[in-house]
């Protein structure tokens, strides 16, 4: 009885070994595109980063990078779309995208700022995803992944 116990908690200790290194070696390139002085160069173009752009949401208070990986980050998809995870994960930035509303500000860092505000607020069938905003962010509904969120943007100003 004395050595089940004991084989019960190598077994525990060795699980949650595992998914600790497993989710530090999946994760390792996410922390480069939050980290401050990554967004902060490239805004101010002080210095050269490996994003391609940097997406800010003051209502949500998100201010990310973006990669050209969706398991590292938010994604460009073309000009006009940008994708990112929401749920329980490291990397999901649009977690909070289901919490915009109608003229919230967004801004995009790309070779220039630019000013968008929300259009329209959209949940649809996963395989009827259209665009029509200047700008539109995509995720999964964090409920039920046979649906997507897509928040359209209008563009306000560039500068």
């Amino acid at each position: 009885m004395h050595i089940g116990k004991i084989l019960i908690i190598f077994s525990f200790i060795s699980i949650i070994t595992t998914i600790i290194f497993l989710s530090k070696s999946v994760y390792s390139d996410y922390i480069e595109i939050t980290k401050y002085d990554d967004v902060y160069n490239y805004i101010n173009n002080t210095k050269k980063t490996n994003l391609d752009g940097v997406l800010e949401i003051p209502s949500i208070n998100l201010k990310v990078g973006i990669v050209d990986n969706v398991d590292k980050g938010l994604v460009f998809v073309n000009d006009r779309l940008i994708a990112g995870h929401s749920g329980n994960c490291k990397v999901c930035y649009f977690d909070d995208l289901d919490k915009l509303e109608l003229g919230d500000n967004v801004y995009l860092y790309k070779d220039k700022e630019t000013e968008y505000k929300v259009d329209s607020i959209k949940e649809v069938d996963k395989n009827r995803v259209y665009i029509n905003g200047d700008l539109n962010l995509i995720t999964c509904n964090k409920h039920d992944k046979d649906r997507r969120l897509i928040i359209s943007l209008i563009k306000i100003k560039s500068i």
